[in-house]
């Protein structure tokens, strides 16, 4: 049987020391893959030398709402010429998506549609983040359908919202 975690984050600093033998370790537990969201311009660019150096590591590209005060507007711009260039290295857009205790919500709003018509260009999937925000989140996808698919990260909501 295979296992891939669909989204860790084992780029952060956190794991500097452990990084290696955490992926050996979850390797021999049966998880064999991993899905590295991006989360900002710089750290999407430093993803592919940690796929290079990790093979069992997968890549994403993405402007995470976390990081909402580092995304410029030129970025999307950036993000789409980093992803196209880069399309056979990766395996999602994201993460992405919008968050409720983050303040500018329309900045979120405008960043995560752009990434929604990137995943849809490239056909590749979405990782979304959502925190308080399933209708904010539904109402960007009736305004930008996502056509590939995708994850949408802790979802919390209802069976009616899912």
């Amino acid at each position: 049987m295979q296992f891939i975690d669909s989204h860790c984050h084992l780029d952060f600093s956190e794991f500097d020391s452990s990084r290696e033998s955490l992926i050996t370790e979850c390797v021999a537990k049966g998880v064999n893959q991993f899905v590295v969201p991006g989360i900002t311009l710089a750290q999407s660019h430093t993803l592919i030398e940690l796929k290079a150096t990790y093979p069992s590591i997968k890549i994403a590209a993405g402007l995470h709402p976390y990081f909402l005060d580092q995304h410029k507007e030129s970025h999307i711009e950036a993000l789409f010429e980093f992803a196209t260039t880069n399309k056979h290295q990766l395996v999602a857009i994201g993460e992405c998506g919008l968050d409720r205790s983050i303040e500018n919500l329309s900045k979120q709003t405008y960043l995560f549609e752009q990434q929604i018509k990137l995943s849809n260009e490239l056909s590749l999937p979405l990782i979304v983040h959502h925190r308080q925000s399933h209708d904010l989140i539904a109402q960007a996808f009736k305004r930008c359908k996502p056509k590939n698919g995708g994850v949408i990260h802790a979802f919390s909501g209802s069976i009616q919202q899912a």
